[in-house]
């Protein structure tokens, strides 16, 4: 059996290397403003939010593009429908 290895969060920020990011993936709880945060964002500054939830940004103004076209659209359409895009 394996050993156990408790997580620990690091204590000190560290001076980032890049110059440009490439990707970007942001995890939180759920309600902690990820969208709002987001939304903001792509109305300030030149940016675009892929929304892969069905109904994540209805109430939030941002630059978005939705994978589902309607509320009844599976996730299987709307990968099928992004593809043939």
């Amino acid at each position: 059996m394996s050993e156990k290895k408790e997580f620990e969060l690091p204590e000190s920020v560290v001076k980032s290397t890049g110059l440009s990011p490439r990707d970007l993936v942001v995890i939180a709880q759920p309600k902690m403003g990820k969208s709002a945060i987001f939304g903001d964002f792509t109305t300030k500054y030149n940016g675009v939010v892929l929304n892969l939830e069905k109904g994540g940004y209805e109430y939030i103004d941002a630059r978005k593009i939705n994978i589902h076209e309607s509320q009844e659209s599976s996730d299987i359409d709307a990968f099928f429908l992004t593809i043939v895009k």
